[in-house]
C-alpha cells in the first residue's frame, strides 16, 4: 500500500511561472522505530547536508551522480552505485 493511498500522505500541486511543482504533506507522524540507529544517523546527515539547497539544486547535484548517468531514463537506479555517491 502506498502512503498516499492509505491517506497518510497528501500531494499538493504548487504552480510556478514555468512549471507545476508538488508538495508532500504528512497526515501522520512517521514510525521512526522501523529504522536502526545507524539509519537514523544517515537520515540526519543527509538532511543537514542538503538543508540549504532547493529542489533545483538537489536535482543538479543528483544528476551529477554516476548512478544517474549510467542508468536509462525512467529505470530504477541500482544500489550498486551507493559506494560511488558523492556524499
Amino acid at each position: 500500500a502506498s502512503l498516499k493511498g492509505s491517506g497518510a500522505l497528501a500531494v499538493e500541486e504548487i504552480p510556478f511561472p514555468e512549471y507545476t511543482g508538488e508538495r508532500y504533506v504528512a497526515h501522520r507522524k512517521p514510525d521512526l522505530a522501523i529504522f536502526s540507529e545507524t539509519e537514523l544517523k544517515i537520515l540526519a546527515f543527509v538532511k543537514e547536508y542538503f538543508k540549504d539547497l532547493n529542489a533545483s539544486d538537489i536535482t543538479k547535484f543528483s544528476h551529477e551522480e554516476v548512478g544517474y548517468n549510467e542508468t536509462d531514463a525512467g529505470d530504477p537506479i541500482s544500489y550498486k552505485y551507493a559506494a560511488k555517491l558523492k556524499i
